[in-house]
């Protein structure tokens, strides 16, 4: 077999781990749904594959809004949406291919440390974090593929890397914290002309929210603060969490220790670039509150897999290593065991099909719904749905708080959160109290009460929604 070029593994060795890639995602698909973040942008992507702009509630005072996480991929998968028979289908369609993309450039940045790739790839493979990421819907698998691509790029095409930076600061703002990596991984001779690129897709970008939004105020990351409301310390122990992958990635701290050890002491520049710009979107999003999302922390995994891997190269090196056939072909067989074997996902909605059956309904068109997490929802039925993504609302000085919401939209419906962040709150308020009156209880607990009182409500446990009716105007 003739090696490929630039790749440490012969072509057929490379093929079977990227089929490993694509048929452990394969499986994953059902065992997933996607985030709220994942469903904010894929409404948007909805609407403006639908003609209707770059808009989150079609026709609302407040729009447009720039509410989504990811503003280039959303215009992504308006492009493709139709060819693949929805923006959903698009987004997990996507992922496959650059998780599989990704899976190479891996193998290119490990290229002089063959052991090291073939244990890279498998683990990337078969962690389960990993196999659901592409069925999430999210930016996470294009980000990793620009941020792979980029940093493994920088030494022998800079130019291109450092364009493929400010691309990723298109697909993701947050991306812009790349160019760091890159500066370190080209080296100081010509490290600061790689962030022009960068700097000129953030300037692009501010020029567009101020332009198409009236604000410089890219409102994304303000409504993820809100929703941070822990202490840094547990907010840094969470994302740390997620970003080794659970308890898989907790299994391999020792190796990834040692790699970063390995790491440092090989001078090994483009790695060492990567570890730094994870640790600047983990210290950056903890300080800040703003969080990392789903789409960078599986970034941040398949760092912490690169890490582990150098670690185990040296082990693997020891025993003499295996033939190259059987960690190929075991991670063929592990991702389809693990792919199979992941529980399917429960339905995005309680009770969906009833629910979309109510949203379905002729004469909801000119009614309003406010759900607070209402962004599955509105793509689901693909009607108006209000939210909490309203930051025309914030300028005027509205409170974000739910009962101030309620007061000021005046919704004919509410589908609430049978919780304490959610009906508890509406309860609070003796005013609203009086006006909504309970409709319709969509549950996945099994429990029927249309009535519950507010000292039996959950904290949070949005298993279960309920559906309320303005029966008089708000005084």
């Amino acid at each position: 077999m003739k090696p490929v070029r630039g790749a440490s593994l012969r072509a057929g060795e490379l093929a079977a781990y990227v089929l490993a890639v694509a048929v452990g995602r394969w499986f994953g698909l059902a065992a997933e749904n996607p985030d709220s973040t994942a469903w904010i942008d894929l409404r948007y992507a909805q609407n403006l594959a639908a003609g209707r702009g770059f808009v989150f509630t079609p026709g609302a005072p407040w729009e447009p809004s720039s509410a989504a996480t990811a503003p280039g991929f959303v215009g992504m998968l308006a492009g493709v949406g139709p060819f693949f028979g929805g923006v959903l289908e698009a987004a997990r369609a996507l992922g496959v291919v650059a998780d599989c993309l990704a899976a190479l450039c891996m193998a290119w940045l490990l290229q002089a440390r063959p052991m090291a790739a073939r244990a890279a790839l498998l683990l990337f493979a078969v962690m389960p974090l990993g196999i659901t990421e592409a069925a999430r819907a999210g930016s996470g698998p294009l980000a990793l593929l620009v941020v792979c691509a980029s940093v493994a790029a920088v030494q022998r095409f800079p130019r291109q890397a450092a364009w493929g930076a400010g691309m990723a600061t298109v697909l993701r703002p947050e991306l812009g914290l790349l160019a760091p990596g890159l500066v370190l991984g080209s080296g100081a001779r010509r490290g600061f002309r790689l962030l022009v690129p960068t700097v000129i897709a953030l300037a692009l970008f501010a020029l567009w929210i101020k332009q198409s939004f009236g604000a410089g105020l890219w409102l994304a990351p303000v409504l993820r603060i809100d929703a941070m409301d822990s202490h840094w310390v547990e907010r840094w122990s969470a994302l740390a969490r997620a970003g080794m992958g659970g308890l898989w990635g907790l299994a391999l701290a020792p190796g990834a220790i040692y790699g970063l050890y390995r790491v440092l002491a090989d001078g090994d520049q483009c790695l060492l670039g990567l570890v730094i710009c994870s640790l600047l979107w983990i210290l950056v999003g903890t300080a800040s509150g703003i969080g990392v999302g789903d789409g960078l922390l599986h970034v941040v995994r398949a760092v912490w897999i690169l890490l582990a891997a150098m670690g185990l190269e040296g082990v693997l090196r020891a025993r003499g290593g295996a033939p190259p056939w059987i960690p190929a072909t075991a991670a063929c067989g592990l991702a389809i065991l693990v792919g199979r074997g992941l529980p399917p996902a429960d339905e995005v909605l309680p009770d969906q099909s009833a629910l979309l059956a109510w949203a379905d309904e002729p004469d909801k068109h000119w009614r309003t719904v406010y759900a607070r997490e209402g962004a599955a929802l509105a793509y689901l039925s693909d009607r108006r749905v209000l939210s909490g993504l309203m930051p025309r609302l914030r300028e005027d000085g509205v409170d974000a708080g739910l009962p101030a919401l309620v007061h000021h939209l005046q919704p004919d419906y509410l589908l609430l959160e049978v919780a304490r962040e959610g009906l508890g709150q509406l309860l609070s308020d003796d005013s609203l109290a009086r006006t909504y009156y309970p409709v319709q209880r969509f549950s996945r607990s099994g429990e029927t009460e249309r009535n519950p009182g507010p000292g039996g409500l959950p904290r949070r446990a949005p298993k279960d929604l309920l559906l309320m009716r303005r029966g008089s105007s708000i005084r």
